[in-house]
């Protein structure tokens, strides 16, 4: 049994339209509309969502701009890229090959040369 008005449903469905809402927009919108009006710990129980959900809606919602109960893209927003002189990458390339000791140590290429370094242990 559902406890918002039919007009206020409507009204929020309008709205939802007019500024082209999501259906998970939507719900956020119908559930910070039924909190102004009951309590919070009765609006998560209704809608079954945490108390730390709907204040995370609540902090995030502009009522100006309806816009800002759809979601986000969680990617970032920059990626880390390599920023100074490309001498200097480069001399951090070529200090790792004159000092093969300094990275992964290298295997026998060959089988044949796995095999002889076998037999000499």
């Amino acid at each position: 049994m559902h406890l918002v008005s039919f007009s206020t449903r409507n009204a929020i469905a309008k709205l939802a339209r007019i500024y082209g809402l999501s259906k998970k927009a939507r719900i956020r919108l119908e559930v910070l509309d039924f909190a102004k009006t009951h309590p919070v710990a009765v609006t998560c129980r209704r809608y079954g969502i945490a108390r730390s959900t709907y204040y995370r809606w609540k902090k995030k919602f502009n009522p100006r701009n309806l816009q800002s109960l759809e979601d986000r893209s969680r990617s970032p927003k920059r990626s880390g890229s390599l920023s100074g002189p490309q001498s200097l990458w480069n001399g951090f390339k070529d200090s790792g090959r004159n000092s093969p000791s300094w990275g992964r140590q290298s295997s026998p290429s060959s089988s044949g040369e796995r095999v002889s370094l076998l037999l000499q242990r």
